[in-house]
Formats: structure tokens, sequence, C-alpha cells
């Protein structure tokens, strides 16, 4: 799975956000400055795909109410901390990252 600054900052947003639920759509007003409808709907789909991405491995999770899909960040999922190695015995810190569980020892190391 690839990891943009598309996806850091819905990521970060719902973070911050994590006790509300959004739509595709308040979510894309919320992170693109946009003028028109064309535009409008061209980012919502931008957005509906990385949730649906992200749907898909738990990382967020939704619900519907008359028609209409909300999703919330799954915070059991993510990791934000300091990056550590270990190469030949020696430690290295990578610095800043954040860490996305897809499934039970598979994860997503994305730096800030």
């Amino acid at each position: 799975m690839k990891f943009d600054d598309i996806d850091l900052e819905l990521l970060n947003y719902l973070t911050i956000n994590a006790d509300e639920h959004f739509t595709s759509t308040m979510l894309t007003k919320a992170l693109f400055s946009i003028r028109n409808r064309e535009t409008l709907i061209k980012k919502n789909v931008t957005i509906a795909y990385r949730l649906k991405k992200w749907l898909k491995y738990g990382i967020i999770g939704s619900y519907s109410e008359n028609g209409i899909t909300f999703y919330r960040i799954n915070l059991q999922k993510i990791k934000i901390g300091e990056s550590i190695i270990k190469v030949d015995g020696k430690a290295i810190s990578m610095g800043d990252c954040v860490i996305l569980e897809l499934e039970p020892k598979q994860y997503i190391i994305t730096y800030l």
C-alpha cells in the first residue's frame, strides 16, 4: 500500500479529531480549499478511495445512517513515536514515524 502526502494529511486530521465521525465529503472539504463542485467531486473520489483502502485494513471504521457512510479512525491500529532499527547489533534512530498495523506483524511505517 502506497502512502503519500494526502494520506498523511487525512490520517493527521482523523487522529486530531478522533472523537468525531466524518463523511468523505466532510473530509474532502476539510483538507482541500475547493471553489467549485467539479473539483469537489474529483477530490472526493481521491479521499473515498483512501477511506475504502484503510477500511479494508481496519485503520478506520464506518457505519451508515440514512444511506450516508460515516468514518472514524481506529486508534488501536496507529502508533506514533521514534523508530529504531538494529544493524550489526547497533541501534540506529530513524526519527519520528507513524506506524499503521495492517494485520498482525504487518506494518506500514511512514516517517514524519
